[in-house]
């Protein structure tokens, strides 16, 4: 299945060849969980603070689906 990724700017580093105008589109096996997908990224977990599905926060377990569309971003902090 095919999954469409968009990195954020600070994740980009684990991703040399990534082109933030198209995007990354990532072939998985049916069942691929989110973490699974950031693993095989090579993007560490805990970097990804901000996950998100078609639009949506999720976790890590989250499964994913043929043509989802997954957002991953640091997570903000400061106060």
């Amino acid at each position: 299945m095919t999954i469409h990724v968009e990195i954020g700017s600070q994740l980009r580093t684990y991703a040399p060849n990534y082109n933030a105008d198209v995007g990354l589109k990532v072939e998985c096996e049916p069942s691929t969980t989110v973490g699974q997908l950031i693993e095989k990224l090579g993007i560490p977990l805990r970097e990804a603070g901000i996950i998100m599905v078609n639009r949506r926060t999720v976790e890590t377990d989250e499964i994913l689906k043929d043509e989802d569309q997954v957002g991953l971003f640091v997570g903000a902090f400061g106060g």
